[in-house]
């Protein structure tokens, strides 16, 4: 970093300290004045990222500016300071758009999980079923029931979860709950045909409430998963080979995660949150730092969120949210009311790290 950069952070510093009134005994946090003072900062950071053409400088100037907070103490460790300032950095907000509400029938082969690639083209799974249509809303091009592999099948495998698409690959979850998940699967499928080329065996122990969802991020040859409830770390796997590769550990609990794709470098998940918890969410992560913003919410109508995928309605990109909504106490009124929901939402508010990169993109 230039010596330019961190003389003004130790300006920064010193300021900190001077507004913090907060007793050395207690938990220590930068006052409203501090923080604005910390906003400022970080657009200055953001300003000679600019200059220098660079999105490292960016991140390198905001962990200068965590460490110098953790070195006068005004943040209890680095990952506490990184957290407050990514959430700064990295907050949006999604609203919903449009919805549409798919019928009885397609209802249960679009229940659990989409994926797109990037042209609009779309595919769905069920609890046993995959789907490819031409369109989020149009009718299916193929549907194949019972898509498991026979093998895996006699193991007890007979779930699919929220899938992922990659350079012609569907990536599917297989689970099996009433065998108390001891045999999790990712099953790679030909995107056209829907048959299956390949699967993979993921260790028991970090999946050990199964395989909810699967998401891949080939620019860093990474998949990933992880628990359903009570969720604190991603499990990061080779996405040639399934083979484990590591944990992110989160910012905060993830409850009942039921899907997630990674978007620019992002990880977006959907949680239907725990008993203490009003509504369904559609969080953020910061795969390098582990720090989770929420930033959309679900309709109140929604009784229970799946999976999600990112397409382009023509130039904007929208964030598809698939819900399950049914009504009524009585158990057959209830199935008979079922139906799976689609959510697509607009972006309503950039974040500061994209309007980065936007400038990024015209700088010569």
């Amino acid at each position: 970093m230039k010596s330019s950069l961190k003389l003004t952070l130790f300006a920064f510093v010193i300021i900190l300290i001077t507004e913090s009134s907060i007793a050395a005994n207690v938990s220590r946090w930068p006052s409203a004045e501090a923080l604005e003072t910390e906003q400022r900062m970080i657009a200055a950071i953001a300003e000679q990222a600019v200059q220098a053409k660079s999105e490292e400088v960016f991140d390198a100037g905001l962990r200068e500016l965590a460490r110098a907070s953790v070195e006068q103490g005004l943040d209890a460790n680095i990952n506490e300071a990184l957290d407050r300032i990514i959430t700064q950095v990295d907050g949006e907000q999604w609203q919903v758009d449009q919805t549409y509400r798919y019928g009885l029938i397609e209802s249960l082969v679009r229940s659990q999980g989409l994926a797109t690639d990037g042209k609009n083209h779309f595919w769905f799974s069920g609890t046993a079923s995959l789907l490819r249509a031409k369109s989020k809303t149009g009718k299916a091009g193929l549907t194949k029931l019972f898509p498991l592999p026979k093998a895996l099948v006699k193991l007890g495998d007979d779930h699919v979860g929220d899938i992922d698409y990659y350079d012609g690959t569907i990536y599917a979850p297989g689970e099996d709950g009433k065998n108390n998940y001891k045999n999790p699967y990712v099953i790679l499928y030909d995107a056209q045909k829907l048959t299956v080329k390949s699967y993979f065996r993921l260790p028991v122990a970090p999946q050990a409430e199964g395989v909810p969802w699967v998401a891949v991020e080939p620019a860093k040859n990474r998949a990933f998963s992880a628990l359903y409830y009570n969720v604190n770390k991603i499990n990061v796997y080779d996405l040639k080979t399934f083979a484990p590769a590591g944990e992110i550990d989160l910012s905060q609990t993830i409850h009942s995660w039921q899907g997630a794709k990674v978007h620019d470098g992002f990880m977006y998940a959907t949680s239907d949150g725990d008993a203490n918890t009003i509504g369904k969410h559609v969080f953020k992560i910061n795969l390098d730092t582990g720090t989770v913003i929420d930033v959309a919410t679900l309709p109140s109508d929604v009784t229970e969120l799946e999976g999600l995928a990112f397409s382009t309605n023509g130039s904007a990109v929208e964030m598809d949210v698939l819900g399950i909504v049914r009504h009524g106490k009585n158990k057959i009124v209830r199935t008979l009311s079922t139906r799976a929901q689609l959510h697509m939402y607009k972006r309503t508010t950039l974040s500061l790290r994209d309007q980065v990169r936007e400038a990024l993109k015209g700088t010569p």
